[in-house]
């Protein structure tokens, strides 16, 4: 854990994967053409992140189309001199991370694959929207479920669809 970070502080790792674990294709979330799942899914993400800082890859900025309202908005990139007017540009996680405690204790890590990937051993909880079925693509969410260090505590059962909760195992180690 990082020497900045107190236990207040937390680092909440936010996705929709599909059961084989696919999070995007070609620039694209998969089920988007599901109008009612899409309009829950974006409900409960907006509850999840609204006021706090969220922590996205260039690539996630870029299909996102714009910044999100109502939050402070951590751009990971690694093309040097990159200004985006309205949100911070970070070029490691570390100092994603730090610039997102500063202003709120929990930050938020929205995506993509790769950012996911890096941020899972720094991570405090999961939020995870588990879509039923197996999709085609070429971003996947890393292996959390079988590794032992995830426990599920939360899951609310929808129509094709869950949010689930996972704290570590053993949050001390």
């Amino acid at each position: 854990m990082l020497p900045y970070l107190k236990t207040s502080r937390e680092v909440v790792i936010i996705a929709a994967v599909a059961e084989n674990g696919v999070i995007g294709n070609q620039g694209r979330i998969p089920w988007w053409d599901d109008v009612e799942l899409r309009r829950e899914d974006m409900r409960h993400f907006r509850k999840l992140t609204l006021g706090k800082s969220v922590i996205m890859g260039y690539s996630t900025f870029q299909s996102l189309g714009k910044l999100l309202p109502d939050r402070l908005n951590i751009i990971l990139s690694r093309k040097e001199g990159l200004y985006i007017p309205g949100a911070s540009v970070c070029s490691d996680l570390d100092s994603a991370l730090f610039v997102g405690h500063t202003f709120h204790p929990e930050v938020c890590v929205i995506g993509g694959g790769e950012l996911y990937r890096e941020a899972l051993s720094h991570a405090t909880r999961l939020e995870i929207t588990e879509i039923q079925g197996r999709y085609q693509g070429d971003v996947f969410f890393p292996s959390y479920k079988n590794t032992g260090e995830w426990g599920e505590v939360v899951r609310q059962p929808q129509e094709g669809f869950a949010f689930v909760t996972y704290m570590p195992r053993n949050p001390n180690v």
